[in-house]
């Protein structure tokens, strides 16, 4: 459908794919990155860490990555994961290792790295009453379920 736009619209469409390593290689992802943000396409992609990028896109995992509009970094575990993210974001491995778990860095061309408040759907009132319970997730200091996302 938005390669049939004979025009850019109004108000942008956005396509997010969460855990887009699961999807596999898409070429169309290549295409919607590069050339259909002048259609008026948005996408949002979220990835575990740089080498599923490379392990999906080992020719284009680079395009992917620089052009996307805004590079957000979370949850940081381990000192190689924060090397290799470092050399794309504005911030040393040291920061991104060691960043509050309710933060995170979003890295925008032009602007630098800016350090945000991440939103949790759970527990920010901005969000409250419209969500479903997550059966995963339970309130702190509940009883059964998986533990608390942090």
């Amino acid at each position: 459908a938005v390669l049939r736009r004979d025009r850019r619209p109004d108000r942008r469409t956005l396509f997010i794919l969460d855990e887009c390593a699961q999807l596999g290689t898409m070429p169309l992802l290549e295409q919607a990155v590069t050339l259909l943000r002048g259609y008026g396409l948005q996408v949002w992609t979220f990835w575990q860490d740089m080498e599923q990028v490379r392990a999906n896109y080992p020719f284009g995992y680079k395009t992917l990555i620089n052009n996307s509009a805004v590079l957000q970094t979370f949850g940081v575990s381990n000192a190689q994961m924060a090397r290799e993210l470092s050399e794309v974001v504005d911030a040393s491995p040291r920061e991104l290792l060691y960043m509050d778990p309710a933060n995170s860095l979003l890295t925008l061309p032009g602007e630098g790295s800016l350090v945000c408040r991440r939103p949790d759907y759970l527990c920010d009132p901005a969000f409250e009453g419209l969500w479903d319970p997550n059966p995963f997730f339970r309130p702190s200091g509940a009883e059964g379920g998986m533990p608390r996302a942090s």
